[in-house]
């Protein structure tokens, strides 16, 4: 066989493998439309991973979303907003928005919610206890819509877990409610707050309510607005008590008789006193106390009177200047787990935290205040860690804060910090937010610190 034949057999070879390969080819491509085609049809079947939760876990992710939203955004109308969103989002979830009594306990009494919205509420809510908040302008008008509202609740009273009524409800309409509210007992409420102006003509009312009409009541918050009577007590069910005094309010010192505080567990006061209320030493035994926060000035002498070895969280922040004395502060709750301290407060001051004794089973320490006095209270509270820890006590969590989280720009002052405490306590920067243009360097130690850099929300 010449050159010539040769080659030519070898390129027919060539020839016939190139056909049978392009054949495989086809076959392949044809076998891969087929299951992309049989694949997406698989993917279209099945549902998103979402709609794959169990009813009772999507219900629950339901009910987080909504209580963040409540937590962002409090003045806003998020329960009857965001419900309707997720509904929205496919059958699925309207049907078990529509079919889940949880979602629909939050009834509001405003302008925004109708007759109608008000009975679904009530009706899908089934049997469940409902949170009730009163919401009006401080202008409205008593309409004949307002007491058919009030009728709707009223109806439902034997339900009511707890009454939120906000600043701004007029005395009309709370004359109108209480009213309402005085032929009916309510043996499910709980929780009542009242951040409205509650004038004396309707104050004596008010306390009749919660302390003849609830007979289980438990927790009690009395805002600023709230105009304190001489009759003035606190219902000896309480198990957690916050009011908060005005400069005009003379403070009834029925207040602090101890068989309405026997059952308390939180206390919290805040407000101005002034110098007409007495209490002795060790005149107000709170055995069941566990958070004690005290916003008032003076407040020397009320620390004094309380006698609290249960305290685990103590909570002062002066509103005006501090007047407690170190001695009164660190003594008065000797099993204190978590403190919350003003940063002006003298404790901080160089050499008045002298006694390392002092708080032994202290976990964490919150301060709060402008960056600009923070530098002032490094010495004395170096000098305290450093004697912890030659004591061989466990590091203490210390969480800085700052007044206002929007306008905070001294971002040398948390270097500043970090530099100094790292080595005798673990840090944490609290209510600041970041600006969208500045960007964090990783290399920068007091960066770690940052565990949750949010600005502070409310909480239930």
């Amino acid at each position: 066989m010449d050159e010539l034949t040769e080659v030519r057999v070898e390129l027919a070879r060539l020839e016939k493998q190139e056909q049978e390969l392009i054949g495989q080819l086809y076959n392949v491509r044809t076998a891969v439309r087929a299951q992309k085609t049989k694949s997406d049809e698989l993917i279209r079947r099945m549902h998103a991973p979402i709609d794959r939760l169990p009813n009772e876990l999507l219900l629950r992710i339901f009910e987080l979303a909504i209580h963040a939203s409540v937590l962002a955004f409090p003045l806003c109308d998020v329960h009857r907003h965001r419900k309707r969103q997720l509904a929205g989002v496919s059958r699925h979830w309207r049907d078990l928005v529509l079919q889940s009594p949880t979602l629909w306990t939050t009834i509001r009494l405003g302008p925004s919610w109708s007759l109608s919205c008000m009975k679904a509420h009530v009706a899908r809510s089934s049997q469940y206890p409902l949170d009730i908040e009163i919401y009006c302008t401080q202008d409205i008008n008593v309409t004949q819509k307002f007491r058919a509202s009030v009728d709707i609740l009223i109806g439902c009273a034997q339900r009511w877990r707890s009454l939120f009524i906000q600043y701004g409800v007029s005395g009309s309409a709370l004359s109108v409610l209480l009213k309402s509210m005085e032929c009916r007992i309510f043996p499910s409420l709980t929780h009542v707050s009242v951040e409205a102006c509650v004038l004396p003509s309707i104050a004596s009312r008010f306390f009749r309510f919660y302390s003849e009409r609830c007979p289980h009541l438990q927790h009690l918050d009395l805002g600023k607005n709230f105009t304190l009577s001489l009759d003035f007590l606190i219902p000896p069910s309480l198990t957690s008590f916050a009011l908060a005094f005005r400069h005009s309010d003379e403070v009834p010192s029925s207040i602090f008789q101890d068989v309405s505080l026997q059952k308390l567990t939180t206390l919290s006061l805040s407000g101005y006193w002034g110098d007409d209320l007495k209490l002795h030493p060790n005149s107000l035994h709170l055995p069941l106390l566990k958070c004690f926060i005290c916003r008032v000035f003076p407040a020397e002498i009320l620390i004094r009177a309380i006698v609290a070895h249960n305290v685990t969280h103590f909570t002062y922040l002066p509103r005006y200047s501090a007047d407690c004395d170190t001695e009164s502060i660190c003594s008065s709750f000797p099993a204190v787990r978590h403190v919350d301290l003003d940063v002006t407060v003298s404790v901080f001051q160089p050499g008045n935290i002298s006694d390392s004794e002092y708080w032994p089973n202290l976990e964490s320490l919150t301060i709060h205040g402008p960056a600009s006095d923070y530098e002032k209270c490094l010495g004395g509270l170096i000098t305290w860690l450093e004697r912890r820890q030659s004591m061989q006590r466990p590091k203490l969590l210390i969480k800085f804060t700052f007044p206002d989280p929007h306008f905070f720009m001294n971002w040398s002052i948390l270097s500043m910090l970090y530099e100094a405490l790292y080595e005798h306590c673990t840090l944490e920067w609290g209510n600041i937010c970041s600006p969208a243009h500045i960007a964090f360097e990783a290399e920068l130690p007091w960066v770690c610190a940052f565990c949750l850099i949010v600005p502070l929300v409310r909480q239930n």
